[in-house]
């Protein structure tokens, strides 16, 4: 992988986008994807919300062809479309409320965003559009 943690989302960027929220020292990839990502030679990161103790996860990776159309049909089969991450065919973004999972598909990068609070694709908009620029 050729991206870090602090590459994917600066420090500076999660202070605009909350300031409440830091790295979390006790990190473990826990969502699907996560897991998925790190299985595959990508990387997972954590950060915390301070207050209430919420965690987002970013899981990045760099499939192969095949693994991204897999990636892409299981989050299709467990998610609608989401065409506010950015323009297809470019940049192809799905979200499944049931898990709180943000998933783009964009330069050959497989982006994950996943939390319990996120109800609504708009939920992860802002953090997704963020790594996306890091990209």
């Amino acid at each position: 992988m050729d991206k870090s943690c602090d590459q994917v989302l600066t420090a500076d960027d999660v202070y605009a986008l909350n300031p409440n929220f830091s790295v979390d020292p006790g990190y473990a990839a826990t969502s699907d994807t996560a897991v998925t990502a790190t299985t595959y030679s990508g990387i997972s990161c954590g950060w915390i919300n301070q207050s209430s103790g919420e965690v987002i996860e970013v899981s990045l990776a760099m499939p192969n062809d095949s693994l991204a159309n897999n990636l892409k049909d299981a989050a299709l089969a467990n998610g609608d479309i989401v065409p506010t991450y950015g323009t297809a065919p470019e940049v192809e973004g799905y979200f499944s409320p049931g898990t709180g999972t943000a998933q783009v598909f964009a330069n050959g990068y497989w982006v994950a965003v996943s939390s319990p609070d996120m109800i609504e694709p708009g939920d992860a908009e802002r953090v997704m559009s963020t790594v996306l620029a890091n990209l």
